[in-house]
């Protein structure tokens, strides 16, 4: 969607044009106006501006002036200009500055629609070519880190992602990785000193671990690495191998514990690093992952604890103590994610997985259906605080009613507990969110009508209502079915009509006590609403 500028000194003449079209249909959802050169530059330092309309003679600053200045401040900004007939030399000065196109006053409709779409359409191609030129290329080289670190973490975290997607992401982010490779986790805790306090140190020295680890693997392991949430530095590592459908040679794992065990000790040395290492065996990636994490992250826990420059490499399945944990309690989104931004349905379904994996798997122990409630318990209570209510003004007792049940109360009332609650919070967020709406259409329709002879534009007013215009603009049109602009328009059209029967006041002295200055403006938008002129408005029906 695009917004538009609309510049004239001449204000009446503006906002004529700014309702003369129905300018959704060129996707435009926003129109503003200014009254000046200074203004324009403004409201384009403040608000995107797809497309100007300006009028070329104004005090001050002129039109031409006025293309030259934005030309710097917003390059992408297209400029059309108005002129009259006598000033023919300067509208084609614009287009020598880089001005789309000109039109002549009066400005007919059927011409500023065809200029509109013109200008719209070049719009559109330019953006959908920036899409696809080096430029975003560029941008995304720069942004790999970052990316190839989310992407990871996400992974770790058990985020689901389709094969073809996941397979998109690591090409587009120039990783050798692909779903299904067999790779290992190795997990790193860089032990600090005193004098590592510099985050600027620290970093660089990251830096040289990876860097190191790469140079020692060069031609047998392929790496992936980023930072986990703990500050561990994290490593997905694939054999290197011709043929990437090839099986792993059986002694990878071993070459890949002797390349960890000379990066721990050039580390040692060359950096004068103590580090500590927990090494997973190979697994499918990104399948086994979240596992491989979550068994390296319990291992610095239960066995190196404090202990320093350790290095830990689970050989086998066998050897390992299988972590009995609930699988979709930690895949991310959370439930309490899915709730918190509205998404009930997906909600809904990672309730369903999380008692399916119950009720498939060998949680026979009743502490895990308890650990189950406790979860559940805390994602209510803290999704209603957060939300500055209670769990009573929600659910009512319904919270309450299990914890009286006996303590061995059963995974299948447990399900119906957590179900009835997940309604209860739907239909409040529901309901909170539709009364939320219809409060912020009421504080509009208020101050519109306390500021009716003021110049009203949905700036203003999100501006004194502290709310994004964009945001204001979509809730009122959604709630009411009109523009903010139309009920304004409306309203005035309105409250003219009565103070023309009810009073004896000029029509300038009404226009004016409606936001309308110009009387001859005024006469215009009457006509156009009413098809008759206010003075014919008067005498027909008084």
């Amino acid at each position: 969607m695009f917004q538009i500028l609309i510049v004239d000194d001449e204000e009446h003449a503006a906002d004529s044009l700014a309702v003369a079209l129905d300018w959704e249909k060129f996707g435009i959802h926003k129109v503003m106006t200014a009254y000046s050169g200074p203004e324009a530059i403004e409201t384009i330092n403040r608000e995107t501006v797809h497309l100007l309309i300006t009028d070329i003679r104004m005090p001050g600053m002129t039109g031409l002036q006025l293309i030259e200045a934005i030309g710097q401040l917003s390059p992408k900004t297209k400029s059309i200009v108005l002129s009259g007939y006598n000033e023919f030399d300067y509208a084609k000065e614009a287009i020598r500055h880089g001005a789309l196109d000109y039109l002549l006053k009066p400005v007919k409709d059927g011409e500023l629609e065809n200029v509109i779409t013109t200008a719209i359409k070049g719009i559109r191609q330019e953006w959908e070519t920036l899409v696809a030129s080096q430029q975003s290329i560029l941008t995304l080289k720069q942004n790999l880190p970052l990316l190839r670190s989310a992407l990871l973490q996400d992974l770790i975290r058990g985020k689901w992602i389709s094969t073809d997607i996941l397979d998109e992401r690591l090409r587009l982010y120039e990783l050798s990785f692909q779903a299904g490779d067999s790779a290992a986790l190795v997990l790193m805790r860089i032990e600090w000193e005193d004098q590592h306090e510099d985050l600027q140190s620290r970093e660089l020295l990251e830096y040289a671990v990876t860097n190191i680890a790469e140079e020692l693997c060069e031609g047998s392991f392929v790496l992936w690495t980023c930072k986990d949430p703990n500050d561990y530095l994290l490593m997905i590592i694939r054999q290197d191998l011709q043929d990437r459908d090839a099986v792993p040679s059986p002694g990878s794992a071993d070459l890949l514990e002797r390349k960890i065990s000379e990066l721990k000790l050039a580390v040692q040395t060359l950096l004068k690093l103590s580090v500590s290492i927990v090494m997973t065996p190979f697994g499918s990636l990104p399948a086994d992952l979240p596992m491989f994490y979550q068994e390296a992250l319990s291992t610095f826990r239960r066995q190196i604890g404090k202990e320093r420059g350790l290095f830990i490499h689970f050989l086998d399945q066998n050897e390992r103590d299988e972590a009995i944990h609930i699988h979709y309690l930690s895949e991310q989104p959370s439930l309490q994610q899915l709730m918190e931004t509205g998404s009930w349905d997906k909600a809904e379904q990672k309730l369903e997985k999380i008692f399916g994996e119950f009720e498939s798997s060998i949680f026979s122990s009743q502490e895990y259906v308890w650990e189950l409630y406790f979860y559940l318990s805390h994602t209510f209570t803290h999704l209603a605080h957060k939300n500055t209510a209670l769990l009573d003004d929600i659910v009512g007792h319904t919270f309450f009613e299990l914890p009286h049940m006996r303590l061995d109360f059963s995974l299948k009332q447990l399900k119906e507990w957590s179900s009835g609650l997940m309604d209860a919070f739907k239909q409040y967020a529901q309901a909170e969110w539709q009364s939320n709406r219809r409060s912020i259409v009421d504080r509009i329709r208020r101050y519109i009508d306390d500021h009716l002879s003021e110049s009203l534009s949905v700036e203003t007013i999100a501006g004194e209502l502290h709310f994004n215009s964009d945001y204001l603009s979509k809730v009122y049109k959604n709630e009411t079915g009109e523009s903010m602009s139309d009920y304004i328009y409306k309203l005035r059209m309105q409250r003219a009509a009565s103070l023309l029967l009810e009073t004896d006041d000029l029509v300038y002295d009404i226009g004016l006590r409606l936001g309308y200055p110009n009387p001859n403006y005024f006469i215009k938008v009457f006509k156009k609403f009413y098809e008759v002129t206010p003075q014919e408005f008067r005498e027909r029906h008084r």
